[in-house]
């Protein structure tokens, strides 16, 4: 592997490039060297890694989500016989209980799976 610095990483590389700059730190630190702003680097690649693993998860709770939402709407408005404001409330608690149970370890409340469909674009309309 070349020693030429590296300015683009793709995603699954930042685990790595993460992991290299907390040793470089470290060993900076070990070595008397000022910081060349890598600590500012670290926080910038430990918040883009974050970023990254909450939208996974929220891309998981979506999987779960879109059927349950799905199949308690068109439930609501053939069997119920719900207007479409009251069929999207309905489907919206469906879905949100659905992503509570398949991850009840992850999340607890429905407002947490709320705000994170409305983050991906789902459940916007109201």
């Amino acid at each position: 592997m070349s020693k030429k610095p590296k300015f683009l990483y793709r995603l699954h590389e930042y685990e790595s490039w993460y992991a290299s700059l907390g040793r470089k730190l470290k060993a900076m630190k070990h070595d008397g060297i000022d910081d060349w702003g890598i600590k500012e680097r670290k926080l910038l690649v430990r918040e883009l890694l974050k970023k990254r693993n909450v939208t996974e998860r929220h891309i998981r709770w979506h999987e779960v989500y879109e059927p349950a939402f799905d199949g308690a709407y068109v439930h609501a408005i053939e069997n119920l016989k719900n207007t479409e404001k009251q069929a999207f409330k309905y489907a919206r608690k469906k879905g949100e209980f659905a992503v509570i149970d398949a991850f009840a370890i992850e999340v607890s409340t429905t407002r947490a799976v709320r705000d994170a469909m409305t983050e991906l674009g789902y459940c916007a309309a109201e």
